[in-house]
């Protein structure tokens, strides 16, 4: 975990005030982490920390995109992803179920940010992988599926099987 030494700050060492960090999360990032949901693309992270005696707040904006595989009609897309989080760093040993809320012993002097950043990008991740293609001028789409589809949904009679059990308490 070396190649994550670069996304680890000098917490207690920084004056107080406001510190700015850019990053590159990259395949080379994405590859420490085992089993990553993300193997590719490029996301660029602005960090603001706003240290202070005994609460830090951290604000996080992660912009960028990753590949994958459209859910509609399983042509290769790239997702977008702009998402804004912010966290909260306080002093102490307390266990805090505030997903934003970390508490930092006195004794820990560095605050390692590469699985926070991990954490956020998978957070960021959609559910449903696709894109608006519609507004796209040259969409990616396979129009051979989307037509199969779409000719499928046209076969569908407005009579269902089910429809003899609607009269199943009628008796």
């Amino acid at each position: 975990m070396d190649s994550l030494k670069e996304y680890t700050i000098p917490l207690r060492s920084l004056y107080p005030g406001l510190h700015v960090y850019k990053w590159t999360l990259d395949a080379n990032f994405f590859k420490n982490f085992e089993l990553s949901l993300v193997h590719e693309g490029q996301f660029n992270v602005d960090m603001q920390l706003d240290k202070q005696e005994e609460l830090s707040i951290i604000l996080i904006q992660i912009q960028g995109k990753y590949p994958s595989i459209c859910d509609r009609c399983l042509a290769e897309i790239e997702i977008p992803i702009d998402q804004s989080h912010q966290l909260y760093i306080k002093n102490g040993i307390e266990n805090s179920e505030d997903p934003d809320l970390i508490y930092l012993p006195m004794e820990t002097n560095e605050l390692k940010m590469a699985d926070i950043l991990y954490d956020y990008v998978c957070l960021s991740l959609p559910l449903s992988q696709v894109i608006d293609c519609e507004n796209l001028k040259d969409p990616p789409c396979n129009m051979d599926v989307l037509g199969r589809i779409q000719n499928e949904e046209g076969l569908q009679s407005d009579t269902s099987v089910w429809d003899a059990l609607k009269n199943i308490n009628k008796n």
